[in-house]
C-alpha cells in the first residue's frame, strides 16, 4: 500500500492586493517598451511597504515626473510627524530586486524559522514579488512587494532605467564644469576668451597633442569667423 503524502498548508504572510486597473497595465511587462514602463509609473501602482513580518503597510506609488520623486498616497500620519511621503529619484543610488535587503533577509530568517516550528505549513512570500529602493547618504532601503512578478519587473526597470539616465547627466555636467575650470585657468588675462597662447596652454591641460602649426592654421580660421 503507498504512503499518501500530505502537502503542506501555504499560508500567504502578506494580504493579496485586489486586481485593479492601475496594475493591470504593468502585466504585461516584456513586451512594453520604456516609455510605456515610466508611463505606467507615472500613474502610479499599489504595492505593499514592508517594514517587518508584522508591518505591511498599503500605498499607492507615484513616479512625479515633473518634480523628479517618487511619492506615496496614502499617508495616514497626522501632520505633527514629519516623515517625507516622497523620495527624489536622483537620491536613489541603487535598486534591488529579490530579498538583497536587512529587512527582507529578517523576513526570510522569520519565515525559515517559523516552517521548522511548523514544517505542515509552509509560510511563503515569493521572492519575485519583491524589490528594494536603495536611497539617501545613509543608503536607507525602501522595500517593497508588488502583487505579481510582473510589476515588480516593470518598477525595477523603469527605476533603473532613470538611475542610468541621471548618472550619464551628472557625467556630462561633471565634465563640463571641469572643461569651463580648465578654460578660466588658461584664460590669463581674464577677457573670457582665448588668444593663440592660451589655446596652446588650453590644449596642453587637456592632454592634446597637435603640431603648432595645425594649431595656427585652426586659430586663424576660427579667429576670422
Amino acid at each position: 500500500m503507498e504512503a499518501i503524502v500530505e502537502e503542506p498548508v501555504v499560508v500567504k504572510i502578506y494580504p493579496g492586493l485586489k486586481e485593479t486597473p492601475e496594475f493591470r497595465e504593468a502585466i504585461d511587462s516584456r513586451s512594453k517598451t520604456v516609455e510605456d514602463i515610466l508611463e505606467t509609473l507615472k500613474n502610479g501602482t499599489v504595492l505593499w511597504k514592508v517594514r517587518s513580518l508584522s508591518k505591511w503597510y498599503r500605498r499607492k506609488y507615484i513616479l512625479d515626473h515633473k518634480n523628479g520623486t517618487l511619492r506615496y498616497e496614502p499617508s495616514h500620519k497626522p501632520p505633527c510627524y514629519k516623515t517625507s511621503t516622497e523620495i527624489l529619484v536622483d537620491d536613489i543610488v541603487d535598486v534591488r530586486k529579490g530579498w538583497k535587503t536587512d529587512t527582507f533577509n529578517k523576513i526570510e530568517r522569520t519565515i525559515s524559522k517559523k516552517h521548522k516550528k511548523s514544517p505542515g505549513q509552509k509560510h511563503t512570500i515569493d521572492e519575485a514579488v519583491c524589490f528594494s529602493l536603495v536611497h539617501g547618504r545613509n543608503k536607507q532601503s525602501l522595500d517593497l512587494v508588488a502583487p505579481n512578478a510582473e510589476v515588480a519587473d516593470v518598477w525595477v526597470r523603469g527605476l533603473r532605467h532613470l538611475i542610468t539616465v541621471l548618472s550619464g547627466l551628472q557625467q556630462e555636467e561633471r565634465f563640463e564644469r571641469w572643461l569651463k575650470l580648465q578654460f578660466q585657468e588658461a584664460d590669463i588675462d581674464r577677457n573670457g576668451s582665448l588668444n593663440y597662447e592660451e589655446c596652446l596652454t588650453l590644449l596642453k591641460q587637456l592632454n592634446v597633442k597637435l603640431p603648432k602649426p595645425t594649431v595656427k592654421r585652426m586659430f586663424d580660421v576660427l579667429e576670422g569667423w
